[in-house]
Order: structure tokens, then sequence, then C-alpha cells
């Protein structure tokens, strides 16, 4: 129940964030996609489902406050929420412990996989805004291009900042047995 609610505290938040703060921090008129880092970290900490969830409440959240691309922010985010977590997701308990006992050795650190999945998901919706942009009619330039580099790069330091204090807050009660590496709800 509190994971829930730290869950639901920390989407809510991440759309506050977007919509009231971001438009202020922008650098060289480029803002960090917020969304599109709280996915990433879903992704990695919580799973698929968690992620897919968050992804739909946050696309339900972007399409009634920012209504001007039809339909493209309930479309895109639960699906780049999927895409991450088919690349990028933990494995079920019983395939990690298969993975685990097959390949002894370094896993690639979850902040790792976290980073690489904001960068996997803001170029993603990078390349949707262009390509509507170009459908919409407008000149496509190196600028634009430039800028969404920019804005992947940007949504991966904010990555990099929020990755710590919502993973605290998710694993707080989480503990891993060292024997049969399982997750224990204490």
């Amino acid at each position: 129940m509190r994971k829930s609610i730290f869950a639901a505290f920390f989407v809510f938040a991440a759309y506050l964030l977007q919509v009231c703060v971001v438009p202020y921090l922008k650098i060289a008129d480029v803002a960090p996609n917020m969304l599109v880092a709280v996915i990433a970290i879903y992704v990695v900490v919580g799973g698929k489902l968690a992620a897919f969830c968050a992804g739909a409440v946050l696309g339900i959240l972007m399409e009634t406050m920012v209504s001007a691309l039809p339909l493209i922010h309930v479309i895109m985010y639960p699906v780049l929420a999927l895409l991450g977590g088919q690349f990028f997701a933990d494995w079920s308990i019983k395939q990690r412990a298969v993975k685990y006992e097959a390949k002894k050795g370094p896993q690639m650190i979850p902040l790792l996989r976290t980073i690489l999945c904001a960068a996997l998901l803001s170029f993603l919706a990078e390349v949707v805004m262009v390509f509507y942009l170009v459908l919409s009619g407008a000149g496509l330039t190196i600028g634009h291009l430039l800028k969404a580099l920019l804005a992947v790069l940007y949504t991966c330091v904010a990555t990099l900042a929020f990755y710590l204090p919502i993973r605290k807050a998710l694993l707080r009660n989480v503990k891993i047995n060292k024997r049969t590496k399982t997750k224990l709800n204490v």
C-alpha cells in the first residue's frame, strides 16, 4: 500500500514539474522531459506493469492539460513505457534466480540501465515529435535535430537527478535474500 502511495505521489509530482516548473528550466530553448525520466525510473525500479501504469496516467494527464496534438500523449507515453520495459525492466524473481545461477558475474547496474532507458525513450519521443513536425508541413532543419539531441541529453541529466529519491522511496522496505536472490517485503 505504501509503495502504491509513493508511486502515485511521484507520478503526480512529475506531472506538476513538467507543467509548472520545467518551462522555466530551459537551456538553449530546450527543456527536459520529466515524464520520460520518471517512466524510465519506473521501468527499472518497478518493472513493466508499474511503468505502463505510470505512462498511462501521465499520458492521460498530459492529454487533458496540453491537447494541442490530439491523442499523441495518451498513445505515446504508455507505448514508450512498454518499449522501455521490454529492453530494460528487471526479470521476474524466478527468471532472475535462473539467470543468476547461469551467469555469475557483474550485471548491468540499475543506474546505468535507467540512464540508457531514459536516453532511448527520450530519443523515441523526440523522433515522434520531429515526425509530427514534418507531417504538419514545417521544414526540418539541423537546428531541430540539434534541439532534439539536446533534449535527450537534458532528460538523461534530469533522470540522474531524480533516480535516487524515487528508488529509495519505492524500495524502502524491500530486502533481497542473499541465498535465493528473492525479494522479501518487510
